[in-house]
């Protein structure tokens, strides 16, 4: 017969119950997200160009936010901070989608490429 213990642990506002694996003895806890978001601020801007074409510029960090416009290859943002995985950027001058420049808004980290792009050598065999 298994003997499984429940204990709770406060965890800020929320709380978690634990338990006991019978195997082991091993207390085990639910993951828990935390209730607010992080926000880590960039220290300074960052020049960056949209990597992808029809990249949709969010009105929030999240895929559920309304899309305003739409990004292009090589249009010009300034990334000013992060929340996770999603940039808050502002374009540096007007999109091929037909934004003007100035405009702010969120767009997935991935498809913000720092600009310009470094130099990369890379040194290939011969007949290449």
């Amino acid at each position: 017969m298994a003997v499984v213990a429940f204990a709770t642990v406060g965890l800020g506002a929320s709380s978690a119950a634990a338990a006991e694996s019978p195997a082991t003895g091993v207390p085990s806890y639910p993951l828990v997200e935390p209730s607010s978001p992080v926000v880590e601020p960039v220290p300074t801007t960052l020049e960056s160009a949209v990597l992808g074409d029809g990249v949709r510029l969010r009105r929030g960090p999240e895929s559920g936010q309304d899309a305003t416009g739409q990004l292009y290859l090589a249009d010009g943002l300034v990334v000013t901070e992060c929340h996770g995985r999603w940039a808050h950027v502002e374009l540096s001058e007007g999109s091929a989608g037909g934004l003007p420049a100035g405009t702010q808004g969120w767009v997935f980290s991935r498809y913000a490429l720092p600009w310009p792009v470094p130099e990369i050598t890379v040194d290939m065999p011969p007949g290449c």
